[in-house]
């Protein structure tokens, strides 16, 4: 079957199994609208090479450090985090791995002072803030994954905005955003919704790069003002988890969908090669029935 550009072109069987144990993670859900056979094979282990476990585990302990500043006053934490970036540094293993985190410690200090300025009008701030996260799934009881916010901020009129904090650059992540198939803030503003926090805006901060894009209300400097842009309509909410719901009822129905401009191609072309007929994945029983958490 030909290909239509940006979508598709051929879909995998793999074993069906129950939603809730697909060992899905928040983080991990922008992946199942387009790529489903990346993220299974990602699941099983089979991608992710040591570079990507590095840079997973240098933007781990930068969420960390990012957690601290949470209890301080905005006015304090280009201060705080100088102390906690320093530190970061001189811990590093040899002298290469020191210069690629005074590298990076630059960057995220130019944009983490930017954002204090943009949080200054928030009545309080909360890092890592956990939340169970309902997605209806056609035919099945809800999906409930747990998540792991990086940090919400309680606004003056009673809403909140929630921050995910992003290594890299945000590129591919606004353009899935703009393409309607970014699952993790989706995500994310379903569990605000569950625990009772109206949402007034999510958004993704590149640490790299200081973008930031997202949904509802997101904040912005303009002339060194702070102001507001519009991300996507928190209107679309419901439309957009329907879709989500109805990605992970295929996954579970054994249909997995692989995208041949996106990692299927760049990291499983070999193994998707190796089975034209059926791709028996397997799988043991030792996941996490409630997803997992992330990051």
């Amino acid at each position: 079957m030909g290909a239509t550009p940006r979508s598709p072109s051929f879909a995998f069987r793999v074993p069906p199994r129950a939603p809730a144990r697909l060992g899905l993670k928040a983080s991990g859900l922008g992946s199942l609208h387009r790529d489903g056979f990346a993220l299974v094979c990602d699941r099983l282990a089979l991608g992710e090479p040591l570079s990507d476990l590095e840079r997973r585990d240098e933007g781990n302990e930068l969420h960390t450090l990012l957690a601290e500043l949470a209890p301080h006053p905005t006015a304090s934490w280009p201060r705080v985090l100088a102390e906690l970036l320093r530190t970061w540094v001189a811990d590093a293993p040899d002298a290469l791995v020191a210069g690629e985190r005074a590298r990076l410690a630059r960057r995220v200090s130019a944009t983490m002072a930017e954002e204090a300025q943009l949080a200054a009008g928030a009545l309080g701030h909360e890092a890592e803030v956990r939340t169970d996260i309902p997605i209806p799934v056609p035919g099945h009881d809800a999906l409930v994954l747990r998540g792991s916010i990086d940090r919400l901020d309680t606004l003056p009129d009673g809403g909140v905005r929630l921050v995910d904090y992003k290594r890299g650059s945000l590129t591919a992540l606004s353009e899935a955003l703009r393409e309607e198939r970014d699952g993790q803030l989706l995500a994310y503003l379903l569990g605000a919704r569950a625990m009772g926090l109206p949402p007034a805006g999510a958004y993704y901060l590149g640490l790299s790069d200081g973008r930031r894009d997202g949904w509802g209300a997101v904040p912005a400097l303009k002339k060194g003002a702070a102001t507001l842009k519009d991300g996507l309509p928190l209107a679309d909410l419901e439309r957009l988890a329907a879709g989500l719901g109805a990605a992970i009822a295929a996954l579970a129905a054994g249909t997995a969908h692989a995208d041949p401009e996106g990692r299927s191609a760049s990291d499983y072309a070999p193994l998707a090669r190796l089975d034209e007929q059926r791709l028996d994945q397997g799988g043991g029983d030792d996941d996490d029935a409630d997803g997992g958490g992330d990051g």
